[in-house]
């Protein structure tokens, strides 16, 4: 865990009575598994509350009900089965409340927290630590304010040891059978359930897993193009493996004993976003995953250990390498690829004037504003820039997508006296309702996953709220 039992919030219960996610940024010095959610509770925070685990990119791995709850103080809820996670890779944990309520300490993330072999990120190495989002349900927390600590923590336990006797002597012939699989406690391991479907990213297109178990035959060479128009594995570096310790199905290693590392082509520009590894070895291991213009990734993958790697690429590339310290003993399974949509941020610094309505298309061929309902504002407030806000005393107005898109972001200014809730909703996708502070500008992630023809924006206090920077994605 990152807190001790004994730790306290500065603040107990914030005085927001909304329904809110929040959460915190943290890694770990060694690969594990997660069972459960803690979190720090003040007296007013009496709702319902459901505990969340995130991969970084927002894919929900667990989620857990609280129960039997005391007063006040530390809660802790555990999960169905233990999430393993990887070594030096950001996840996100949190918890939803019906009622609001939460702890908050503003400022904290300004440094890191640790507690090996935990850490919580600092807002300056992480993108913003202390993570939140409002609405009825959980979602994925992406909004950051003030490096603020939520106080929701995690339980985290180490891998078993392998028992030493349970390691068989690799042969020098390219044939493998489970027996190299370190003995462990079934219930202290969680085993593989078969050929898990990744979920395609936000803002993305053309998702595909590749699962090599459409493939004929195992136990062979990997050779040419699978699947078709997709990948090039080339000849001479790759295995494909039937059944093999935990992983249940075919995957595939390097084609020898000696070889630890091997590469496969891309067709075409794609983004490898995840993947399946087992390490079959009985030590640890160091994966190393590098592609052409994105960052080089490195972890450590513990003794019969399966995992779920993310890459965090934001970007595609047309090679992938793949090493392992342990050469043929680590295997991998279920390449999720996507290529990312583009996307578009809508300024309104190109429009000509200001303080003045704001009708029909802008940009050309993207947005309609339709007649009446939107005004062009110049700089106003903490917005140096133009922005747009409603006409006259309207409280609410809506924009059409000339052909179907997905809001991913935009910023919100309140340039007046007091709080303002803002609700932003879009046919098909959550509606997403939110506090605004006098003065406040924000940042907010929509959390949508699909696009939409419409979208709708209502402000409490009409006018005085100016929106800016829309993105926009295909």
């Amino acid at each position: 865990m990152l807190w001790s039992p004994a730790s306290v919030p500065g603040t107990a219960s914030n005085s927001d009575a909304h329904a809110v996610e929040v959460g915190v940024k943290f890694q770990a010095d060694r690969a594990g598994f997660i069972s459960g959610i803690r979190f720090y509770k003040g007296s007013a925070n009496t709702g319902t509350h459901v505990g969340n685990l995130w991969s970084a990119t927002g894919t929900l791995l667990a989620s857990v009900t609280f129960g039997a709850e005391t007063a006040t103080g530390w809660q802790q809820a555990t999960f169905a089965s233990p999430v393993s996670i990887l070594a030096g890779t950001t996840y996100v944990a949190s918890y939803h409340t019906s009622v609001g309520g939460y702890s908050d300490d503003r400022l904290y993330f300004s440094n890191s927290l640790d507690n090996p072999p935990l850490h919580a990120l600092a807002s300056g190495a992480s993108g913003g630590d202390g993570v939140y989002a409002y609405g009825p349900t959980s979602v994925f927390p992406v909004n950051t304010y003030n490096d603020t600590n939520y106080w929701v923590d995690v339980v985290f336990t180490l891998p078993p040891t392998p028992t030493p006797t349970a390691t068989a002597t690799p042969t020098s012939t390219p044939t493998r059978t489970p027996t190299l699989t370190p003995t462990v406690t079934p219930s202290q391991v969680p085993t593989s359930t078969g050929v898990p479907v990744a979920t395609p990213t936000p803002g993305t297109s053309g998702a595909t897993t590749v699962t090599f178990d459409d493939l004929p035959g195992a136990n062979k060479p990997l050779t040419g193009r699978y699947p078709t128009g997709l990948i090039d594995w080339g000849s001479g570096s790759w295995w494909l493996a039937g059944p093999y310790g935990k992983f249940t199905t075919k995957s595939v290693s390097f084609d020898g004993s000696s070889l630890t590392s091997a590469s496969f082509t891309l067709l075409n520009p794609e983004r490898l976003v995840r993947f399946d590894v087992y390490n079959g070895g009985s030590s640890d291991t160091t994966l190393t995953v590098s592609c052409p213009g994105q960052p080089p990734r490195q972890t450590i993958v513990s003794a019969s250990l399966l995992a779920t790697f993310e890459t965090n690429w934001t970007g595609t590339c047309t090679s992938v390498t793949l090493g392992v310290t342990n050469a043929w003993l680590t295997n991998f399974d279920n390449l999720a690829f996507d290529v990312p949509s583009t996307q578009q941020t809508v300024t309104f610094d190109d429009v000509a004037g200001q303080n003045q309505p704001l009708n029909g298309q802008y940009p050309g061929g993207l947005i309609d504003w339709g007649s009446g309902g939107w005004w062009l504002s110049g700089p106003y407030g903490r917005l140096t820039t133009k922005s747009v806000s409603f006409t006259s005393a309207r409280t609410s107005a809506s924009f059409s997508f000339l052909a179907a898109q997905r809001l991913v972001r935009l910023d919100l200014y309140n340039g007046g006296p007091s709080t303002s809730t803002i609700t932003i909703s879009c046919t098909g996708q959550p509606t997403l309702t939110l506090n605004l502070a006098a003065g406040e500008v924000r940042t907010q992630d929509t959390g949508w996953t699909g696009a939409c023809s419409a979208v709708t924006i209502a402000s409490a206090n009409g006018w005085l709220t100016n929106f800016d920077n829309l993105v926009v994605s295909g």
